[in-house]
């Protein structure tokens, strides 16, 4: 499964139970554990994930067990629809995942969220006779007798296009979800409903442009009052594709969004966190290296750090200058230099016809910086300085200019999945033909160059146009290295991000034909 049909079509599988059913700490090997900024972060092991999908962990009110949803095989004709599964902690680890089964047939569903009391819970269903579009937000509601009773707002607080990914108050008064339907800034936003006092479901309203961007917003969870959010984004810069962020209320106003940083977010997709309510464990879902497959459920939990002694600061904050130089005649160029740091806010700068750009910046945290100017291909580096420097640091930036459009004499596309840099597998053709004919060619210049759609910050398209060049560059220079061949002169990597489409932005085909890696090959004999 690629990400699209994560974000569009899980979600979605289960059949009839007994709601108390549902409401009725471990040990792992060291290489399924990373520990940085006070989280140790674990993958639950094999007896929970699998090579299919695992996504939307949900923690039961009292902690014991964790309901999550899963597109495995199951069943006597091994579909692979999305349902419910719950698995039980204890000493031992992690049990093996039982099957819940809920009111209404194996239909697609999954992705609960309970409110305290354990009344009431919200889940996603899709393809249901009763639903308004393909998948729907339902409801189950317990009496005080113990029944349960299964319910459909309808329209309009359900949509003809996609709603899914709910997320209650701990009174149940509130729901926060995920949904594609017209009036909202992208692909998929946010949007909140209150509950009348007649039981029934007021009109959602959109969550506002400070949560929601162009891109997609999905995965909810809402901690305590209802006034802290949790969710992911592709649309906020970041680490990977989804990144986890937080946003807290103030006076019935959501403030900016911040990014959670690793180890929760990584350089892939990161989902669907929650946790208890202290805070100090977490589940969440991912897509990053050393899992078993498709998405994985983690833990991430709090280390209480040791009480630091305490010291009389006498440094001052570190300052980190970049001047930015043409490659090739060292002048100065006046770009647009970004800070990015590590779970932060990026800051953009003005570089001075000095070519000079500086800033204060944090010692023990690390930072992305991309240089920028047009006719020129942008350049990404970054660092990491210890804790008790101060003082200026100087680096360099060297932008190469674009020269190679009258030199070329080969050039090759190969496109990408949006917000993805791996490459897909029909465009691997492509590359090796490139490869085969650089074999002939060996002493050619290769200029790889990514770019990307106009979704997303300038910075993060930056970035993401970097990946998808180095993934190109790699792939090829594996080919070589298969025939125990390589190039006399090393690949050059450059990135435009958005600055140069080849097609309108405003369709999806011109988004899709502008997310791109161009290949030129220059022959230098």
């Amino acid at each position: 499964m690629r990400l699209f049909v994560v974000r569009r079509f899980f979600l979605k599988g289960c059949a009839c139970f007994s709601f108390a059913f549902v409401w009725s700490a471990c040990t792992h090997t060291v290489d399924m554990t990373r520990e940085k900024a006070g989280f140790i972060v674990t993958n639950l092991g094999p007896s929970v994930n699998t090579n299919a999908d695992e996504v939307a962990p949900i923690l039961s009110p009292g902690g014991s067990y964790l309901l999550f949803t899963s597109n495995r095989p199951w069943g006597a004709g091994k579909s692979k629809s999305d349902r419910l599964f719950r698995t039980t902690a204890s000493e031992e680890g992690w049990s093996v995942p039982e099957y819940v089964a809920l009111d209404g047939g194996d239909a697609r569903q999954g992705a609960m969220s309970v409110e305290d009391s354990q009344r009431r819970a919200a889940f996603a269903r899709c393809f249901d006779p009763q639903g308004v579009g393909d998948c729907d937000i339902f409801f189950l509601v317990r009496s005080a007798a113990g029944s349960t009773e299964l319910s459909h707002p309808g329209f309009p607080f359900n949509n003809p296009e996609w709603d899914s990914h709910p997320a209650l108050t701990r009174d149940g008064n509130t729901i926060v979800f995920a949904s594609e339907r017209d009036g909202g800034y992208g692909n998929s936003d946010l949007w909140v409903a209150q509950r009348m006092p007649d039981g029934s479901w007021g009109t959602p309203r959109n969550l506002g442009n400070t949560v929601n961007t162009r891109g997609e917003e999905k995965s909810p969870f809402l901690r305590g009052d209802g006034d802290t959010l949790y969710f992911a984004s592709d649309g906020h810069g970041g680490y990977g594709g989804l990144d986890i962020f937080r946003s807290v209320r103030v006076n019935g106003v959501w403030g900016k969004p911040v990014n959670l940083g690793p180890p929760l977010n990584s350089d892939e997709d990161d989902a669907f966190l929650s946790g208890n309510e202290a805070g100090d464990t977490l589940f969440f879902c991912s897509r990053r290296g050393g899992g078993f497959g498709g998405f994985d459920l983690y833990s991430a939990v709090r280390r209480k750090p040791p009480p630091s002694p305490i010291v009389e600061r006498t440094s001052r904050p570190l300052t980190v200058r970049y001047t930015v130089k043409n490659a090739f005649t060292l002048d100065p160029i006046p770009a647009v230099v970004t800070y990015i740091p590590e779970g932060g806010e990026e800051i953009r700068l003005q570089a001075g016809n000095d070519g000079r750009a500086e800033t204060t910046v944090e010692c023990g945290r690390a930072y992305t910086v991309t240089g920028a100017y047009p006719g020129f291909a942008a350049e990404v580096d970054s660092f990491f300085y210890p804790a008790g420097l101060e003082g200026v640091r100087d680096r360099t930036l060297l932008l190469t200019p674009v020269i190679e459009k009258t030199r070329k004499l080969y050039s090759f596309v190969v496109e990408f999945d949006f917000d993805l840099f791996n490459i897909r597998p029909e465009e691997r053709k492509n590359l090796d033909s490139v490869a085969r004919l650089l074999l002939q060619y060996p002493n050619s210049t290769v200029v790889v160059s990514g770019h990307t759609d106009s979704v997303g910050t300038e910075a993060y398209n930056i970035r993401l146009g970097y990946n998808r060049a180095r993934e190109v560059s790699r792939y090829v220079e594996r080919y070589l290295l298969s025939r125990v061949a390589s190039l006399r002169n090393p690949i050059e990597i450059r990135t435009y991000g958005e600055s140069e489409p080849i097609a309108p932005n405003a369709t999806a085909e011109g988004r899709q034909r502008n997310r791109r890696v161009e290949i030129a090959i220059i022959r230098n004999e």
